[in-house]
């Protein structure tokens, strides 16, 4: 059961390791030195209210570019994916791309060609919508896009009705990357220290380090099922202080007061042995997010809901 269980989160979670994309981006295989805070740090009086006032500040903008990530580390089933896009921030919206080629291995037909195995998503008024023949192709669907709700149920991840032959991780990346998870993460932190001065895409920025409570970030993109069906007030307090024990963020804010690049680490050595079954701690080792918004008010096309939706396939249940 426990090797089964390895199987299956390398499947769930190699999908979307990713690089940033975009000029002046950094590849996640550069490891950012997210634990190493810069040397020593200082804890400013009013660094987590900086903190939640870049996340209003930035979803005040208008727009802005985005680049996203999730790295996963587990010895040799790690990987390392593409994702970028668009965010209307003020509006709530966002349209981004998943280069999922380097996951082919039960997501889609085999030598399915490079150019289809780009999954396009549209993050509009709480909903999703992924439009991806290749990996929907056993449901029937076509070129019609997939509408979900843009969090997952809280016990984990569900695939739609007529989806039982497609595999979730489309449904997992396209909630991992939203450009609101990064937002997600500053809101739930707890508390702040200030880093320092450093540069982002060549713009000056503060970075704070923080903790945070990721519990919500796990259940949102699905991945709870991962601890399996007991979800008690016992159980629960147990995986809060274990999530939040092994997890960090820092921040980088721009001198407008705009969020340009967030990175979230959990340390799975910690994390693995209660999963349910349990996993090896001597496989699993490290979750990464990472995103960066640049270009703030780009003129870039207004995210609408497309038009050819279904909300299910043809594939069974």
């Amino acid at each position: 059961m426990q090797h089964r269980a390895s199987r299956m989160l390398a499947a769930t979670l190699v999908l979307v390791g990713a690089t940033s994309c975009g000029s002046g981006g950094s590849s996640t295989t550069e490891k950012p030195a997210v634990r190493e805070r810069g040397g020593a740090t200082t804890t400013a009086p009013d660094a987590l209210e900086t903190v939640k006032a870049a996340v209003a500040t930035s979803n005040r903008a208008e727009s802005a570019r985005f680049s996203g990530s999730f790295f996963f580390d587990a010895s040799a089933l790690g990987t390392d994916d593409p994702a970028q896009g668009t965010a209307a921030l003020r509006a709530g919206n966002a349209s981004y791309v998943v280069d999922m080629q380097k996951e082919t291995d039960g997501l889609v037909p085999p030598s399915t060609p490079p150019s289809e195995l780009q999954m396009r998503v549209r993050d509009v008024d709480g909903k999703l919508y992924l439009q991806f023949p290749a990996a929907f192709a056993s449901a029937g669907v076509g070129a019609d896009w997939v509408r979900i709700d843009a969090k997952s149920a809280p016990e984990g991840v569900k695939l739609p009705p007529g989806f039982s032959q497609v595999s979730s991780r489309p449904f997992l990346a396209a909630r991992l990357l939203r450009p609101s998870t990064c937002f997600d993460v500053l809101d739930s932190a707890t508390s702040a220290r200030l880093v320092g001065k450093e540069s982002v895409r060549g713009e000056e920025t503060t970075r704070y380090a923080l903790q945070w409570a990721p519990r919500a970030w796990v259940e949102d993109a699905g991945l709870f099922f991962f601890f399996g069906k007991d979800r008690s007030a016992g159980r629960l307090a147990t995986l809060d202080e274990v999530l939040n024990r092994s997890s960090i963020a820092d921040v980088w804010i721009d001198g407008e007061g705009r969020v340009r690049r967030v990175i979230g680490s959990s340390d799975l050595t910690l994390i693995a042995p209660y999963f349910d079954p349990p996993g090896d701690p001597d496989v699993w080792k490290e979750l990464r997010t990472k995103c960066e918004f640049y270009d703030y008010g780009a003129n870039i096309p207004a995210v609408t809901a497309p038009s050819a939706v279904v909300t299910s396939g043809t594939g069974g249940a």
